[in-house]
């Protein structure tokens, strides 16, 4: 969880490392710097994201072409703003509503 209630995923496919603890150790912790989130991924590159427009920098350069999507790969899905992520997998899937998570709070 960063400042102002965001929150960062990390998802990497567990086949490349020995166990979780190696997976939780090779990541790091994405910094918020005010509307931007700065971080690196697994794979080496920077990644910059605009909370305010979800905009996407990946090293230094501008990505073109926002579908409107927060999440758009096969595993990840979410249409931005809408506050569902559905996460699929070989071995089922998962869906987090933030509208669910937030009953009885």
């Amino acid at each position: 969880e960063l400042d102002g209630g965001y929150h960062v995923l990390q998802v990497s496919d567990l086949d490349r490392f020995g166990d979780e603890q190696a997976f939780l150790s090779a990541l790091q912790a994405p910094v918020r710097d005010g509307f931007d989130v700065r971080g690196q991924i697994l794979g080496g590159e920077r990644l910059c994201v605009d909370v305010r427009t979800m905009s996407l920098t990946v090293n230094g350069r501008q990505r073109e072409g926002w579908s409107g999507m927060l999440h758009d790969s096969p595993p990840m899905r979410s249409v931005f703003g809408s506050g569902v992520v559905e996460i699929s997998t070989t071995e089922g899937g998962l869906t987090l509503d933030h509208r669910e998570l937030m009953k009885g709070l």
